[in-house]
C-alpha cells in the first residue's frame, strides 16, 4: 500500500505541478532547458527517496526546492 501511495504522489505532482515548477524555474534561471532537466532530475530523486522516507507533506515544494539545487 505504501509503494503504491509513493507512486500516486509522483505521478501527481509529475502531472499536476511539474510544468509550474518548470515555469518557475525557467523565469528565475532564464534558460527553460536547464530548469527542465532540473525538475526531471528532482523526479528522479523524489522516485529514489520518497519509498524510503515518505511522501512530503508539500510535495511540490519538495520538488521546486530539489530542482533549484539540481
Amino acid at each position: 500500500m505504501a509503494d503504491a501511495t509513493v507512486e500516486a504522489a509522483l505521478t501527481r505532482v509529475a502531472r499536476e505541478e511539474s510544468g509550474r515548477v518548470l515555469a518557475l524555474l525557467a523565469r528565475r534561471f532564464g534558460d527553460v532547458d536547464l530548469a527542465d532537466e532540473s525538475v526531471q532530475d528532482a523526479l528522479v530523486e523524489a522516485a529514489r527517496v520518497w519509498p524510503g522516507q515518505g511522501v512530503p507533506t508539500n510535495p511540490p515544494g519538495w520538488l521546486l526546492t530539489v530542482a533549484k539545487h539540481k
